[in-house]
């Protein structure tokens, strides 16, 4: 199994940050908590990815290319 569908099947196939708001949306990509032009050793580390649904991974990613 791929680390990537490990993670979705971890946290159910559902966005963690509409998780969170109490809405349940579908987890369509995994994102890299810490970047990996910060730390390229966690790239496999499943602590350091997080399931998210597209709109939330582009508005996180809008937010670490800002350096918030």
């Amino acid at each position: 199994m791929r680390i990537r569908d490990f993670c979705l099947h971890r946290d159910g196939y559902m966005c963690q940050e509409c998780r969170k708001k109490g809405v349940v949306t579908a987890a369509t990509e995994v994102h890299h908590i810490v970047p990996l032009r910060h730390d390229w050793s966690m790239r496999a580390d499943a602590s350091n990815l997080v399931s998210l649904c597209h709109k939330h991974h582009m508005e996180v990613e809008r937010k670490t290319h800002r350096g918030m």
